[in-house]
């Protein structure tokens, strides 16, 4: 089985974005990456909530349909997001995040491509696991 990454927003944002502090960091991961690119549909959401011009729009589902594998959630997700929504409720999580660790949960991928660091080492699955953040610096 080839190996696979959870992709959270901020990497989708960087990568098209030059401007952006990781973008450099972005291009080189996800052009020496081999194997499979995982995310889901609230994270597709957030990026395209975020980069705010059509064109932007238009490259992130470009780049989408080239490069990543959106998961469907699963009829067990809401409940696992209700979980960590609880779990987390000082933290203030958004649902990307949630949706992720809900996928790692059911998919078993321990490893994440985040800017968001700060959070997903607060963030753990069940049985206290953490996931592996593969862009920290």
């Amino acid at each position: 089985m080839p190996a696979r990454v959870l992709v959270d927003t901020g990497p989708i944002v960087a990568y098209l974005h030059r401007g952006d502090a990781w973008h450099k960091a972005a291009v080189r991961f996800f052009r020496s990456w081999r194997g499979e690119l995982l995310t889901t549909w609230p994270v597709v959401t957030e990026a395209a909530y975020l980069s705010e011009t059509h064109k932007a729009h238009l490259a992130i589902m470009q780049w989408l349909q080239r490069n990543l594998q959106v998961v469907p959630q699963d009829s067990n997700d809401a409940s696992r997001i209700e979980r960590f929504y609880r779990k987390y409720a000082d933290q203030n999580p958004d649902l990307a995040d949630l949706s992720l660790l809900a996928l790692a949960e059911r998919t078993g991928v321990g490893d994440i491509l985040t800017v968001d660091a700060k959070d997903f080492a607060v963030y753990r699955l069940s049985g206290g696991r953490s996931l592996n953040n593969l862009l920290a610096r």
